[in-house]
């Protein structure tokens, strides 16, 4: 699933860091085919499922939400920084099309992606 043979549990994990942190940390540097589920970072965290939604719910996260936080953390960054296509974010995010990523931007934002864009120049 991961598209590099490091042993990402200690050359990016700080396990001084929260667990949510660590999972966000985890999505920024490592290209993913598909955005793995909540089992991968358990199973990688050496944990079971459920202990991990425990972990993050102590620190106020749900794993649904943390995904949610990176995508929108992502979108703005390469709407802002890029000139990559809509289409190109919305498959670099894990869409299944860009209607869903649009309908996901409007709900972070208000705005369409497009106007986001447009709004900055």
């Amino acid at each position: 699933m991961l598209k590099r043979d490091d042993h990402i549990e200690q050359e990016i994990v700080p396990f001084s860091d929260s667990m949510g942190n660590r999972i966000l940390n985890l999505l920024d540097n490592y290209q993913f085919d598909t955005l793995p589920g909540i089992r991968f970072f358990s199973e990688l965290s050496n944990v079971t499922t459920r202990t991990l939604q425990w972990d993050l719910e102590n620190e106020g996260f749900t794993y649904s939400g943390l995904k949610e936080k990176w995508r929108f953390k992502k979108a703005i960054d390469m709407l802002e920084n890029s000139n990559i296509r809509i289409k190109e974010i919305s498959q670099r995010l894990h869409y299944s099309n860009v209607p869903n990523f649009e309908r996901a931007f409007r709900r972070w934002t208000g705005t369409h992606p497009r106007d986001y864009r447009l709004n900055l120049l």
